[in-house]
């Protein structure tokens, strides 16, 4: 079953921000809806907003999406650069309803590795 994209997004700030160790008061998170950042947190009482941006190379997603559709196995280089400039130029253009509150932006890899100095993770 799919989660749909507010639950995962607000499921993706929550483990965020357990890792890095941000105090979010419990049960504060919620999901907004737009013009609202996509997820709205207190931390000590003060309210909070978070914007998630996901970074995907488009062609590579749509090279992939044909493989698995065509059951043909195809290659090609990625970009993690122009990704990365495009989801913050994409998001730097929007204008959010934040009360004057806080606004934090959240750019994450998931279905593509990030850049690592040439290095690949154990699941390579």
């Amino acid at each position: 079953m799919l989660v749909p994209k507010a639950d995962w997004e607000l499921e993706a700030f929550l483990e965020f921000a357990l890792a890095v160790g941000l105090d979010v008061d419990v049960g504060s998170s919620t999901s907004e809806i737009p013009p609202r950042p996509d997820v709205r947190f207190t931390v000590q009482g003060e309210e909070r907003f978070a914007e998630l941006v996901e970074i995907t190379d488009e062609e590579l997603a749509q090279r992939t999406m044909r493989s698995l559709k065509d059951h043909k196995i195809t290659g090609g280089a990625f970009s993690q650069r122009r990704p990365l400039f495009s989801a913050f130029e994409a998001k730097s253009k929007k204008t959010y309803d934040t009360n004057g509150s806080p606004l934090i932006l959240l750019a994450y890899y998931d279905k593509q590795f990030a850049a690592d100095n040439g290095t690949c993770p154990s699941s390579c």
